[in-house]
């Protein structure tokens, strides 16, 4: 049984390097030595961004609480080993939400993920980014999920393993939309808040210690991005290589992302059909084709969206259980395709 003198602590720690940061900045969370368990799905980044800009209706890409990230990295031992490092932070939680979450799921958290302004209806449209409608000073607070491997965790995980978080803020140019109209930014008010248990119990404790001859084993997951590039008025058949090795991959996403002269939201935050809806898509790992049959964007490209809504375990949990927040006129975009 749990002992009575068991307690749920609600931890707010601040950077331990900065107050507020800018572009391409790091912001470093040391989370504090404990014999309490951090409660994995709790933790949190809260913090406050003020824009300046030149004109009016600058957007904010993709999901704009993690748009301003675009390295997320985790040590243990106070950062003396790293056992996480995700690149492109932002572009990786916008295409989670996109194939997550629906509509309804993004609106009921527009406010934490800062997703549209305080004047603005919502529509299914507009849930993609913010508008800053004010020429000049722009100021709003997020509030979202901090997803890396100590959140991803199945259990509870011991806090005296000495726990580093670092941030690393983006470039403006990779923000912003258009990028030159948007100053600078300030982000102020930063905090990491997750809830700790402590038990209280030499027993507990003593059994914890006992495991693995002392080693803490972690079951999580984690997420990498690579990227290449594919010569402009490439035609045929093209094969990219990723040299990466995993022990295992569990879900794999290409994301076609343009050149920002159409696509508006570049290479990060748009991913468009390059085969103009006549080709076809297949990867290749350890030698084996997934799926055995292409999936080909001219005989039926509704096919390629259900295996994207299939790949987080859709099709393997429940038969109606994909979510998604991607529409028609989105899905629709090709290489030569406006976007906005």
């Amino acid at each position: 049984s749990i002992p009575e003198t068991t307690r749920t602590i609600r931890m707010v720690v601040a950077p331990s390097n900065v107050p507020t940061a800018s572009s391409s900045q790091q912001i470093i969370f040391d989370l504090p030595d404990s014999n309490g368990y951090i409660v994995p799905g709790t933790l949190k980044i809260n913090y406050t961004a003020s824009v300046t800009t030149t004109g009016d209706n600058v957007q904010v890409k993709g999901v704009p609480a993690y748009t301003f990230f675009n390295r997320c990295e985790t040590f243990v031992q106070q950062g003396s080993q790293m056992i996480e490092g995700i690149a492109q932070y932002g572009a990786l939680c916008d295409k989670l939400y996109a194939t997550k979450l629906t509509m309804s799921h993004k609106l009921g958290n527009a406010v934490g993920l800062g997703l549209l302004n305080d004047t603005a209806a919502p529509t299914n449209v507009n849930l993609n980014g913010r508008i800053l409608t004010t020429n000049g000073a722009n100021e709003f607070s997020m509030s979202a999920p901090l997803g890396c491997i100590i959140s991803n965790c199945d259990k509870l995980v011991p806090a005296r393993c000495g726990f580093r978080i670092v941030l690393t803020t983006d470039e403006k140019g990779q923000i912003f939309v258009p990028a030159a109209s948007a100053t600078s930014f300030t982000l102020s008010n930063i905090e990491l808040a997750y809830d700790m248990v402590e038990f209280n119990s030499p027993e507990i404790d003593a059994a914890v210690m006992g495991m693995n001859d002392g080693q803490v084993v972690l079951k999580s997951q984690s997420y990498s991005l690579t990227s290449q590039n594919l010569a402009s008025g490439a035609n045929g058949t093209q094969t990219l290589t990723f040299n990466n090795r995993y022990s295992s991959i569990k879900s794999l996403l290409a994301i076609f992302g343009g050149s920002q002269a159409t696509q508006l939201n570049g290479s990060y935050y748009d991913s468009v059909d390059i085969t103009g809806g006549q080709g076809s898509f297949v990867y290749e790992i350890g030698g084996k084709q997934y799926p055995e049959r292409p999936l080909s964007a001219a005989n039926n490209k509704a096919a390629i969206f259900s295996a994207l809504a299939d790949c987080w375990g859709g099709n393997s949990h429940s038969l109606y259980n994909e979510s998604m927040s991607i529409l028609p006129v989105e899905f629709a975009k090709v290489e030569a395709s406006d976007t906005t």
